[in-house]
């Protein structure tokens, strides 16, 4: 299956491929770059290379090792957009929601947009931190 090694959005030329830089001399690290096939499909790998020298120290080959880091790069675009549509909401929201818990019994405090936000927030935590030390028989700190 013939593939097309792709950086940034560019093919990349054969002689600047990680292996061929390090048959050159010239160790790469770090390269990512995708492997885009005929049918379309797309495979994104991570790895290095490095020169084979000989007796004198001259390259003589190059040896290289990739992994394929495509679920990786899928999870990360899926945990941004997911944090971009959380702050969308966040940012258009009419009220805001903060849950407090005692473990099995979840409750629910509203905030109202007319209130200050902090303070709730300061004065929910509190009143959930002065009830969780009372259970173990601990003071509350002021």
């Amino acid at each position: 299956m013939h593939f097309r090694a792709v950086k940034e959005g560019r093919d990349v030329p054969a002689d600047q491929l990680p292996v061929h830089q390090a048959a050159r001399g010239q160790p790469v690290q770090d390269y990512e770059m995708d492997l885009v096939f005929e049918d379309g499909s797309r495979r994104t790998i991570l790895g290095n290379a490095v020169p084979l020298l000989d007796a004198a120290g001259q390259p003589r080959g190059a040896v290289g090792a990739f992994v394929d880091i495509t679920a990786r790069k899928q999870a990360e675009a899926a945990l941004r957009a997911a944090l971009q549509e959380r702050n969308l909401i966040w940012e258009n929201i009419n009220a805001a929601m903060v849950i407090e818990s005692d473990g099995l019994s979840g409750r629910h405090s509203f905030v109202s947009p007319g209130e200050e936000l902090h303070e709730t927030v300061l004065h929910l935590f509190r009143r959930r931190l002065g009830a969780v030390l009372r259970d173990r028989g601990r003071q509350h700190p002021k």
